[in-house]
């Protein structure tokens, strides 16, 4: 079983007089410590490790739960030094601790953290914010703890404070907690509107550092001040932000919201989850890998090496000889591209009968049994076209079939691949049309022999015909599998074949296709169709018009 650290940040909701945050080992006593003081929740079943902010400290701190807006708290505290001395070992013993209470005197921030786990070094603290670093297996990153004050003047000298921390950090860095602040005038629901001075310094301050918020799955809204009806005020005002070299290093990872549970606040949670290395990572080329001094060498060496009977797998086991050398070369150069490429993937998937899912057998399991339940089952038999009715309808001249059949040309091949977009996925091989474009003067003449083979003996290889299937998030934070939109990827080989036919298909589709079919074909538009049938309707409110009905047909 993994181990869990998480970090918890606690306040008391109507004084604003606390956070906290805490790094727990998963089978440890703090889980129900902390349950029998707070709820029954259960922490510590999720990956390796993490950190998890909260804000909810009232109820430990012996609050009476009254909530409050942000802007409305006092800050008298609720636990001061020489208590703090007693609750720590009660919460966590033998742990390290970081807190600002030199700065303010109730003590406004605890970082507290298992140092068999972590490494915490603190480097700035202040009133509303804790500056260190921090270091565990496989993490090694700055992160900012930040408590905001309610008052909009006096988070200026915190922005300030914190502009100057980004220009002393060179490496990556982790910004988060309860800024008190919203970004745009989204992130509140109330019946007062947002006034710009409420959001300008916030975004100025992420502007100037060029920190940006770190993609984030769950709820929207972090804070409720507990009121129903029209005094109700949610808002967005806890948040993790990332720098540069954090999206390039951690850019996969995702701050997950949870449930606020006793809280005002909602928890936000960061989960370093190890490689798996029983996945093996598919080969894709990197773009960047063509602009690079040793690409052309690299494509020269590998190109003439292999002969094979079928010119199509002649060519793809040239490309397949070439990933080694190419892999070396990411590996001197590119390293950290790569890897934060090749870690976008589900990590947790909720079933269609509300299981949360987080064993990968068990996400491709819920994949691949959805989309056979849409699939249905496979007929033993199909009926065959009726060739005398289709005779019947729109056929092709002897031109046009002449044209069809003809000879494949070079410049039609080349004209396939220029159509290629440059963004467009890669096939199971892994090589996009960047490479091949790039390339093509070195590698062109055997394309050309292949794919003329091909049409010459309509022979495919499987390794060509073979598609891979990618899913793709149509919303922002993607839960059920239905939140995904898959995509075939197919190789470029086959992709240029693919264009040939139909860009000569494309030239007599208007002849053979019924004009009454309005989309689709180049020169026709659906629009048409829909103001025929918005004229047709018009028509049915007129006084003594016969009885009549419009059909949809979908053929």
């Amino acid at each position: 079983m993994g181990i869990e650290k998480e970090v918890e940040q606690n306040k008391t909701p109507n004084t604003k007089g606390k956070e906290v945050e805490v790094a727990e080992q998963q089978q440890n006593s703090l889980g129900s410590r902390k349950a029998s003081t707070k709820s029954n929740r259960n922490i510590g079943e999720c990956g390796d490790f993490s950190i998890v902010t909260q804000n909810a400290f009232g109820i430990l701190a012996g609050g009476n739960g009254d909530k409050q807006p942000p802007d409305k708290g006092d800050t008298k505290t609720r636990v001061k030094r020489h208590k703090a001395e007693g609750i720590i070992p009660k919460i966590a013993k033998n742990w390290g601790m970081v807190h600002n209470y030199e700065q303010a005197s109730n003590g406004r921030i605890w970082i507290m953290f298992d140092t068999n786990i972590w490494q915490v070094e603190a480097l700035h603290t202040d009133a509303q914010f804790i500056h260190c670093n921090i270091t565990s297996t496989n993490v090694k990153c700055a992160m900012t703890v930040v408590y905001g004050f309610n008052s909009i003047e006096l988070r200026k000298g915190m922005w300030q404070k914190l502009r100057r921390v980004a220009q002393s950090v060179k490496q990556a860095w982790l910004i988060w907690g309860d800024f008190n602040a919203i970004l745009s005038v989204q992130d509140r629901i109330s019946r007062h509107e947002v006034t710009m001075a409420e959001i300008q310094d916030f975004g100025g301050f992420c502007f100037n550092t060029k920190v940006t918020e770190i993609s984030w799955s769950g709820n929207y809204f972090t804070w409720a001040n507990g009121q129903m009806g029209g005094d109700r005020v949610t808002s967005r005002i806890d948040r993790a932000m990332g720098n540069g070299d954090w999206m390039m290093k951690y850019g996969h990872i995702t701050v997950e919201v949870g449930d606020p549970f006793i809280s005002d606040h909602s928890p936000l949670t960061i989960k370093f989850q190890r490689l798996n290395n029983d996945i093996k990572v598919p080969f894709k080329f990197m773009n960047v890998w063509a602009d690079h001094d040793e690409f052309q060498n690299i494509v020269t060496i590998r190109w003439h090496g292999i002969k094979h009977e079928c010119k199509l797998v002649n060519v793809w086991y040239r490309l397949k000889d070439m990933k080694t050398d190419f892999k070396e070369l990411n590996n001197k150069n590119f390293r950290e591209v790569s890897e934060r490429t090749c870690r976008k993937n589900i990590k947790t998937l909720t079933a269609i009968d509300g299981t949360v899912l987080t064993d990968l057998k068990g996400i491709k399991k819920e994949i691949v049994e959805f989309y056979k339940s849409l699939m249905g089952t496979s007929a033993k038999q199909l009926p065959a076209v009726n060739m005398s009715i289709m005779k019947n309808g729109h056929v092709l001249n002897q031109h046009q079939i002449t044209e069809l059949v003809k000879s494949i040309t070079r410049e039609e091949i080349d004209n396939s691949l220029n159509a290629i977009g440059n963004d467009k996925a890669p096939g199971i091989d892994g090589y996009n049309a960047v490479f091949f474009k790039k390339a093509w003067g070195i590698m062109k003449n055997d394309v050309y022999e292949a794919v003329m083979d091909f049409f010459q003996t309509s022979h495919m290889p499987k390794i060509i015909n073979c598609t891979t299937v990618t899913l793709l998030p149509k919303v922002t934070n993607p839960i059920t599998v239905k939140d995904f939109r898959p995509i075939s990827c197919c190789s470029v080989l086959y992709k240029i074949i693919a264009k040939i036919l139909a860009t000569r298909l494309q030239v007599v589709m208007s002849d053979i296709i019924d004009g009454a079919q309005a989309g689709i074909i180049p020169g026709r538009k659906g629009a048409e169709n829909i103001i025929l049938a918005h004229e047709l309707i018009r028509a049915y409110s007129r006084k003594h018009v016969s009885p009549r009905c419009m059909i949809k047909v979908d053929l």
